[in-house]
């Protein structure tokens, strides 16, 4: 049952990151904050276009993102350098 719902996940983010991409509304930064949350989790996600974060039609002061993290292809394009949070259990 976990995998199906990590594989709903990663279905589920790719979507909402279609949707987010390119406005010029605060969504850009949320979708960011609950992706990054996300790749903490250890859930992989599917970089559909080679990045996994929805850039602001602003620019990049509006979305958060580092000049690295908004090239299609790079290390953190692809969520390559947040850190995994790790669970440990007694």
């Amino acid at each position: 049952m976990e995998e199906i719902l990590k594989q709903k996940v990663k279905f589920f983010q790719a979507l909402a990151r279609r949707y987010c991409d390119g406005r010029q509304t605060y969504i850009a930064s949320q979708f960011n904050q609950e992706t990054k949350q996300l790749l903490e989790m250890g859930i992989d996600l599917d970089p559909i276009d080679g990045i996994v974060w929805a850039r602001d039609g602003g620019g990049m002061a509006y979305d958060g993102l580092s000049d690295e993290a908004a090239t299609p292809g790079t290390i953190a394009a692809l969520g390559g350098y947040v850190e995994r949070l790790t669970h440990t259990t007694d």
